[in-house]
């Protein structure tokens, strides 16, 4: 599957930061349903990418990205969640 754009996923308690690798652009949501709406309607509008155009990583942080996790499964968005080890070797 050919990516066009990937996101890393910052993911605290209330909030979570996203960053758009290719297009640099990065905006702040609210760790809850409506934040995760507001974050795919923001990937597909700066990317102009298909949300399965887009790469997505975040730390697996427990309870904080689970929500999120839950969420991209259930309208069967692929991402991956990683330990922050992991992602920090990168």
């Amino acid at each position: 599957m050919n990516k066009k754009e990937t996101v890393g996923i910052d993911i605290s308690k209330s909030t979570f930061d996203a960053y758009l690798y290719v297009n640099r652009k990065h905006k702040e949501f609210s760790n809850n349903p409506k934040g995760f709406t507001a974050l795919v309607n923001w990937l597909e509008a700066c990317s102009k990418s298909k949300i399965n155009e887009i790469g997505i990583c975040f730390e697996h942080t427990g309870l904080y990205s689970l929500p999120l996790a839950t969420f991209f499964y259930k309208i069967k968005i692929i991402y991956s969640m990683l330990p922050g080890m992991e992602i920090k070797k990168y």
